[in-house]
């Protein structure tokens, strides 16, 4: 979000030096920052109804062959 957030402002003020008056920022922020917003909005609004868990690693005793059959194993189950 921070990445798309400063393109936004390069683009605006890309704008804003070329015209060489400041009341362009103001003119143009809404359009460019405006859907940026309200996609903001609409993800916090609608937010997913399952989270996601993680299983925890226990690496006691465990060689890196068994590692991968366990995560192959959770893989198919996940398939079915």
């Amino acid at each position: 979000m921070a990445m798309l957030a400063y393109a936004l402002l390069a683009a605006t003020t890309i704008v804003v030096f070329r015209d060489g008056i400041l009341l362009t920022l103001l003119r143009q922020l809404p359009f460019y920052f405006g859907p940026f917003l309200l996609v903001l909005l609409f993800a916090r609004v609608k937010k997913p109804n399952t989270p996601r868990t993680i299983a925890p690693y226990d690496p006691v005793g465990e060689t890196p062959a068994d590692r991968r059959r366990a995560l192959a194993s959770q893989g198919s189950r996940q398939l079915l």
